[in-house]
């Protein structure tokens, strides 16, 4: 190869190295400095925030996925704790309803800029802001539960005396995650899709307890389980929870006869009840233990966030996971046991029976 060949490869080297800075600073420029594009509208994120506030309560119900007083309680504790405050251009109270946004409505940062008035970096610092302000409360609304034998056992013949001991129950989920191609192998499910499997426990007032978020999708929930407790996660002496058949049946963790009929749907209208004393004690282990699941559809019902969460980290996600299980605590702790989401729930898992 010649002397020109060889420099006019170089030139070439040159002006395409050019162009591709060219372009990465333009999409810079776009994303994260020029905020005129976002703020073309009449109806400023400030102006729209202000609607919501005074407006009609099911709109805001539903633009935010709590009812508007507990909102408000929701700034007031965030104010009171010093989390997050005012910023010149943005009120705590546009933050936080960004971020209800985002996670009620799984909607990705072009969206929230174009709804808010607001540029794509404005968008992302504080989505995080508000992240780290709810995980902050995360100690304070997911704590251990009453050693005390729960209402809903003590006054139900059902469950007691046989379930007296038992103070909660334990089930994972799956939650969706990116993960880049050469890392993706673990966090592959049986079903071949990439996600978390995150291990939870409740009380049977449909409150978390415990979170063990950031496992790979491969993990089987023994394993969850097992890092849960090197975590700290302990079962008070004499107590237990209630677990489905891919745990181990141990003292402290419950689960139910194998090979028998379990699942509530298998006793649903229509079918042959309980048959002899493994059916029955299946049969209420799972009315008890659903508790746990429906704690996992009415959250993932109110954040849809968390049923495709492909635009975020795999570390925010797993921050997101705790987050909305602490709102989740923070809106039932204040609700006064009256939330239009359990209905729409309930509604929804009732529907499944009748098909």
């Amino acid at each position: 190869m010649s002397n020109d060949d060889i420099n006019a490869r170089r030139r070439e080297q040159v002006k395409l190295n050019m162009l591709t800075v060219a372009a990465v600073a333009g999409w810079y420029i776009d994303t994260y400095l020029d905020k005129r594009p976002c703020r073309d509208s009449a109806l400023s994120g400030a102006a729209y925030v202000n609607e919501l506030l005074i407006g009609h309560l099911e709109r805001f119900r539903q633009v935010c996925r709590m009812e508007r007083p507990i909102f408000m309680k929701l700034c007031n504790v965030i104010r009171s704790k010093n989390l997050l405050c005012d910023t010149r251009d943005i009120t705590l109270e546009e933050q936080l309803i960004m971020f209800l946004f985002t996670i009620g409505h799984n909607a990705v940062n072009r969206q929230v800029q174009e709804r808010f008035q607001h540029s794509g970096e404005t968008i992302s610092r504080h989505f995080n802001g508000v992240l780290q302000a709810i995980l902050s409360l995360s100690t304070q609304y997911i704590r251990d539960p009453s050693i005390n034998v729960p209402i809903e056992i003590a006054n139900d013949t059902r469950f007691y005396p046989f379930f007296k001991d038992c103070i909660g129950a334990i089930d994972g989920t799956h939650i969706p995650v990116f993960v880049e191609s050469h890392k993706q192998a673990p966090y592959r499910n049986r079903h071949g899709l990439l996600s978390q499997n995150v291990m939870a426990a409740c009380t049977f007032d449909l409150k978390f307890i415990h979170i063990q978020a950031g496992w790979e999708g491969s993990a089987s929930d023994a394993i969850v389980l097992r890092a849960a407790e090197k975590d700290g996660f302990k079962v008070p002496r004499g107590k237990y929870y209630l677990v489905d058949a891919g745990y181990g049946n141990t003292p402290n963790y419950i689960a139910p006869y194998r090979g028998v009929r379990y699942h509530l749907r298998e006793f649903a209208r229509g079918s042959i009840g309980p048959q002899d004393a493994k059916e029955l004690f299946n049969l209420r282990h799972s009315s008890l233990r659903n508790a746990i699941e429906r704690v996992f559809g009415v959250i993932k019902n109110r954040f849809p966030i968390l049923k495709n969460t492909s635009s975020h980290s795999f570390d925010t996600v797993t921050d997101v996971i705790i987050a909305c299980c602490t709102l989740h605590n923070f809106i039932h702790s204040h609700s006064n046991g009256e939330d239009w989401i359990y209905e729409e729930y309930d509604l929804q898992y009732e529907n499944q029976f009748s098909q």
